[in-house]
């Protein structure tokens, strides 16, 4: 079938221990775009490598965005929605005490769970030193989160608060399942138009008793718990986020490669996909040594996969016309997925920022 994975393609790229993993993942391509919630379901059941997904032994960066890269060749919207430690779990292995992990952890493998790390607010975006949401001295939760992988349907995940007032009073709060289950939260899951599988969602928290136990990285310095930690979580996060983007992209030049004559227009786009991989090896090599001082070239990484994936999409219906999606149920999904990437972990103007920041900060 024209939308299979052809292994020898796939091999010139990834590890053979993936293929099996994109394969089962490409299956359900069309599933997970026109029936999301159905299938909701049948991933957590069906999903073999959950051991890759739910990460309680860290993996270094450079693993983590050669994984990604390779199961998001699979299908980007699948490995979205599948189960998986995620951001959080990065978030919990950087502050939180050991036994906060092994409950998080266990709790992960037990239930299949999805997971959140909710940051973004709808009155203040992602901007953590302004953020409204709120955790009180009393253990009382209010505030509104939006735009957030699986806020709606996860049975657990951490949320970005204020304490009081300060860089030292942004906060990681975890919260399970009996809090998330408590009449004081509201969720909702939305429609969109591409990245299905992502499952935004939304959430308000009105006074959610959290027991104050379930508060990041109390056992470390308050320059380790605040904004700080957060950069560290995202400088590891955010090039395996850039590699989902590139995974993605590669999969359509390979669709196109297996259903085209287009050698010239393949060529071109391998070559640029292969520079652009080099580049987010080396900033994953990077934060793996240098995790505090990587915020630039992460961010720099981040805007490079993004613009990459989106001019593949452009070039794609230059040279082959809009209508040929039409004809190509997978390419037409691909294509409307591939703008979905700029929203993710900050967009290009939030990453401009953070690498112009890092430049200040070098010199």
């Amino acid at each position: 079938m024209r939308d299979q994975i052809d292994k020898t393609l796939f091999l010139k790229k990834y590890d053979e221990r993936f293929l099996s993993h994109a394969r089962w993942m490409r299956n359900f391509y069309l599933d997970i775009d026109q029936k999301t919630e159905e299938t909701f379901g049948v991933l957590a059941k069906e999903c073999g490598f959950l051991d890759l997904l739910c990460e309680d032994k860290p993996l270094s960066t450079k693993e983590r965005v050669v994984m990604f890269e390779a199961l998001s060749y699979g299908d980007v919207d699948v490995a979205l929605n599948l189960p998986s430690s995620s951001l959080a779990g990065v978030v919990i292995h950087t502050l939180a005490t050991q036994k906060q992990k092994a409950s998080f952890f266990s709790f992960l493998r037990e239930t299949k769970s999805r997971t959140f790390l909710a940051i973004t607010e709808p009155n203040k975006g992602s901007d953590t030193m302004s953020m409204e949401t709120n955790y009180s001295l009393e253990g009382k939760l209010s505030g509104k989160k939006w735009l957030v992988g699986h806020l709606g349907t996860a049975r657990t995940g951490v949320v970005m608060v204020r304490t009081g007032s300060g860089p030292f009073a942004v906060r990681s709060l975890l919260l399970t399942h009996e809090d998330l289950s408590s009449s004081h939260v509201e969720r909702l899951t939305l429609k969109t138009l591409g990245l299905r599988g992502a499952m935004l969602g939304g959430a308000s928290f009105n006074e959610l008793v959290v027991d104050r136990n379930h508060l990041l990285g109390k056992h470390l310095p308050s320059i380790q718990r605040g904004l700080l930690g957060m950069t560290r979580t995202f400088n590891t996060f955010r090039p395996s986020v850039a590699m989902i983007a590139i995974g993605h992209a590669q999969a359509i030049v390979d669709y196109i490669c297996l259903n085209f004559s287009a050698d010239e227009f393949i060529r071109l786009w391998s070559s640029r996909l292969a520079r652009v991989r080099t580049f987010i090896h080396q900033a994953a090599d990077f934060v793996d040594t240098e995790p505090d001082k990587a915020t630039g070239v992460v961010s720099r990484s981040k805007v490079i996969a993004t613009r990459t994936c989106e001019g593949l999409d452009h070039d794609i219906i230059r040279v082959f016309g809009s209508a040929t999606a039409l004809e190509h149920p997978w390419l037409e999904k691909a294509l409307r997925s591939a703008w979905a990437f700029e929203y993710m972990e900050g967009t290009s103007n939030i990453q401009h920022n953070h690498a112009a920041a890092s430049l200040e900060t070098d010199l």
